[in-house]
Parts: structure tokens; C-alpha cells; sequence
């Protein structure tokens, strides 16, 4: 499909599995771009645009008979909070995967605090339960400022003030393999920051020490990219999770890598590549924390797509 160019029929399927709208790998959709994601609601689509080829455009229906399931990834859940009805009219109940890793400033700039963020989604939890709220403590990034014992207690810390909000977490460990993020983690070294090369042992035992605090706060610590740790490695979006939060047992999607050994079900992602302007250092969705700044402010919130404009 070229830019510009609509579909003749909008599909409830896509290559015949279920349509899961993923709101976004690409960017904190929810705490930064709300706005454009409720008029797209109302409008009831939206485009995305290929990352590595411009020219390939593909509407997306967000009507409710097009869509099983609409999965949020986020640091703060709390702009959205206000729109859950409408949401939920229009996609079902929504599903959370919230990051709160409570880092230090050189590593994440601007996210909001952990206290903070666990008070919004204590809150969000007051509202919609316990089962559609997945905590992520992702990634972990082993440094001369958050050394293997740091995790440990930050983990717990935060585990304890999550009892009761969520049941399970995600965690992996980051992937420098990604050039924006080596490059970015690099910098560090310049303000004087080391981080530190993990090998798979290490990790193993940091995840088995870490799934023990979980447990002991009512959670389930899994991963979804790096089996090797657990022996029950999860999706971020798994199916059977989506049929217990939507009550649609019917729904189907064949599981659909992202990357190497992620085992998440098939989803549509509606986000943007440079549109989040937290600026996470270890983050591979853009290109700079000026890219990222600059390409939030040039979204077109009345745009079919996110895209910013140039």
C-alpha cells in the first residue's frame, strides 16, 4: 500500500489472526500522546507508517468489532485514567504493561518518579483490578550506579508497594546489541558511569534472586526474550492473558517475535519511532533524546498517524 492510499475493506483480522493493537513499543503512547490516540479512537482508525519504508502505509480499524484487545506499554498510566470509559467502549477492557524501575537520573532523565508512579497505578488498579495491570522492571541495567545489589533492594522495595496491585512482572536484561542503545550507554562514560557487562550466570542468579522477592510479595517475575533464565518464560502480550482480561476466550493470535525469543502474541503497533521525550539512555526507540524531544512536539494530534511532521 502506498501513502495516502486506504483500503478498500477495513479487516477484523490481520493475515488471519486476531487484531491486538499495541499502544506502543515505539513510544510511552500513553503518557505522551493521549490526545492523538483519543481522536483516533473517535475517528475510529488510524495509519501507520512502516518505519524503514515511508512510502508503505496501512490504515488500522479501531472500531469495536475490529479489535480483541488494546495493550498499553507505559511509565505513567495516569493522562489516559480520564478517557477509560471511552477506551473501553471502544477497544474493551484496555491491558497494562507499566515500567517503573525507579533508576537514577543519569539513566532515566525524566521519567516520573517510582513513588509516583506507583501511586497512579495503585489508583488505576482501585479502578479496573489487579489482572489487567502487569508491572515490568525493564530492562535491568547493571551499572557503577545500580550494581547487582542495588537491584535487589530497589526490586524489592518496589515489589512490596506493588502487593496487591499486580501479580506478575516482566524483567529482562538490556539488550546492547541495539546501535542507538550501545551508543547512547557508551556516552555514559563521560559522566563518569560504567555499566557493567553481565554475563548469562549473573543473570541467571539476579533473576532467580529476584523472582524469590517477587514471590514473596504475591508476584510472578518472568521474561519474554530470554528463556534461558526462568522455566516459564511469558510474552509481554500473552494470549491467555488478553482472553482473562477481555473475557473472549475465542480470541487467536499466533505468537510473532519482535526479536530473538520473544514469544508475544500478534499485534498491531500504532506508535512512532523519535516521539517519546523521557529520554531513557538504555532506550533503542530513538535515535537521541533530541530526536525524541523534538519528534514529540511535531506530532499532529488531528493526523491519521503519529508520524511527526517534518
Amino acid at each position: 500500500m502506498t501513502a495516502g492510499s486506504v483500503p478498500a475493506k477495513l479487516s477484523a483480522t490481520i493475515d488471519g489472526v486476531a487484531q491486538i493493537i499495541s499502544c506502543s513499543r515505539r513510544t510511552d503512547l500513553p503518557a505522551l500522546h493521549g490526545r492523538w490516540l483519543i481522536e483516533r479512537l473517535r475517528a475510529g482508525y488510524c495509519d501507520i507508517v512502516n518505519p524503514f519504508n515511508a512510502t508503505q502505509v496501512e490504515r488500522v480499524s479501531l472500531q469495536r468489532a475490529d479489535v480483541d484487545a488494546i495493550v498499553f506499554w507505559t511509565r505513567w498510566p495516569r493522562p489516559l485514567q480520564p478517557f477509560l470509559d471511552q477506551i473501553t467502549d471502544r477497544c474493551g477492557p484496555p491491558l497494562w504493561l507499566v515500567t517503573i524501575t525507579g533508576y537514577p537520573r543519569p539513566l532515566d532523565p525524566r521519567t516520573p518518579p517510582w513513588q509516583r508512579a506507583v501511586g497512579e497505578l495503585q489508583e488505576l488498579a482501585r479502578d479496573c483490578g489487579s489482572r489487567p495491570i502487569h508491572w515490568r522492571y525493564d530492562p535491568i541495567v547493571v551499572s557503577s550506579l545500580t550494581p547487582i545489589a542495588f537491584h535487589e533492594e530497589n526490586f524489592g522495595r518496589i515489589a512490596q508497594s506493588l502487593v496487591g496491585v499486580t501479580g506478575v512482572c516482566h524483567i529482562s536484561f538490556v539488550d546492547v546489541d541495539y546501535r542507538k542503545t550501545a551508543r547512547r550507554l557508551a556516552e555514559l562514560a563521560g559522566q563518569g558511569v560504567r555499566v557493567e557487562n553481565v554475563d548469562l550466570e549473573q543473570q541467571r542468579a539476579l533473576g532467580r534472586r529476584l523472582a524469590a522477592i517477587g514471590a514473596s510479595a504475591g508476584i510472578d517475575v518472568v521474561t519474554c526474550c530470554e528463556s534461558e533464565l526462568f522455566n516459564r518464560p511469558v510474552g509481554c502480550i500473552d494470549l491467555s492473558w488478553v482472553r482473562a482480561v477481555t473475557g473472549n476466550n475465542n480470541v487467536e493470535a499466533s505468537p510473532r517475535p519482535t526479536r530473538p525469543g520473544c514469544l508475544c502474541a500478534a499485534s498491531k503497533d500504532i506508535g512512532a519511532y523519535d516521539t517519546c521525550s523521557f529520554g531513557c539512555v538504555y532506550c533503542y526507540a530513538t535515535r537521541s533524546d533530541q530526536a525524541g524531544r523534538e519528534g514529540r512536539r511535531r506530532v499532529d494530534v488531528t493526523a491519521a498517524t503519529m508520524l511527526p511532521r517534518r
